[in-house]
């Protein structure tokens, strides 16, 4: 072993030092061949899907097919998701209970509670499925970032055919989008995105649509609960402020979108205290 180390450096030290030829350059590139590139590098910068995430060069199409509207639909307005919230939502009004306006503070008063939350959002989000289907919506959440890349402004986005120029105006278009998406700008996103909604097209590029079938989910769940609520809590204002308070999950998941630290920061203290398992926390980052 130490022979063939000496003989290596001694052949390596008196190789002589020849200078390398220069590689001949690269063709030209047809104009076809140019576009073909430029079309890729476009597509690569440009593409984000609502609902995923902007590494995924997998997902080629991203239109929200009627398969997945409606399995979600069934787990978010019928089944196992919507129970579980309709029995969170018993819990808050069990907490905050002040009747005549709702059920008394017990166990009847939480079934009863259970049973209004379940069906209002039931109506929500059947209402909110039937109107998506109609106009063929996208209700996922995107961030401020990725939605200044699905808007379609062309003089914002848009890359030149030629693709030296193209690289070379990236790092200007991040700016750009860093620039669209200062604190405040994000926070006015979080509030669009809680209200507002997108088409559903086969690249992921629409505007925001005001207003949505959000809203009219809200209230459509807001009244299917008055049937189940005491008669003395069915006035106007307390439908309003049911429609108001069914606006929070969709805030809250257009708040998680934009800020996605915030689910490590709140899950944090409960990692430190092992209540939940560490892989969770990797999964958060």
């Amino acid at each position: 072993m130490i022979f063939l180390l000496a003989c290596r450096n001694s052949l390596a030290q008196n190789a002589p030092l020849v200078p390398q030829e220069p590689l001949p350059p690269a063709p030209p590139l047809e104009a076809s061949q140019s576009a073909e590139i430029a079309d890729a590098f476009s597509w690569m910068r440009e593409h984000r899907c609502p609902g995923g995430f902007p590494s995924d060069l997998t997902r080629l199409n991203c239109r929200y097919t009627q398969r997945q509207r409606t399995l979600d639909w069934v787990s978010t307005s019928l089944t196992d998701q919507a129970m579980l919230t309709s029995a969170l939502a018993g819990i808050t009004a069990f907490v905050n209970a002040s009747p005549p306006t709702t059920w008394p503070r017990t166990t009847l008063g939480y079934l009863r509670n259970w049973r209004a939350s379940y069906f209002s959002g039931m109506a929500n989000g059947t209402t909110q499925y039937l109107l998506n289907t109609v106009a063929d919506f996208n209700p996922q959440h995107v961030s401020c970032r990725t939605g200044a890349f699905i808007s379609n402004e062309p003089d914002t986005l848009t890359l030149p055919s030629d693709p030296q120029k193209a690289i070379g105006l990236a790092g200007g278009m991040e700016s750009k989008i860093n620039h669209a998406c200062t604190w405040d700008k994000r926070i006015e996103h979080v509030v669009l995105d809680t209200v507002a909604t997108r088409r559903s097209t086969l690249d992921g590029r629409a505007r925001l649509v005001w207003p949505s079938p959000r809203l009219a989910g809200a209230f459509a769940g807001a009244y299917g609960e008055s049937p189940w609520e005491p008669s003395a809590g069915n006035s106007t204002q307390a439908i309003f402020t049911r429609a108001g308070e069914s606006l929070i999950v969709p805030a809250i998941g257009a708040l998680f979108t934009e800020y996605p630290g915030l689910i490590q920061l709140i899950t944090k203290p409960l990692h430190k205290t092992q209540l939940l398992p560490k892989w969770s926390a990797e999964a958060t980052k």
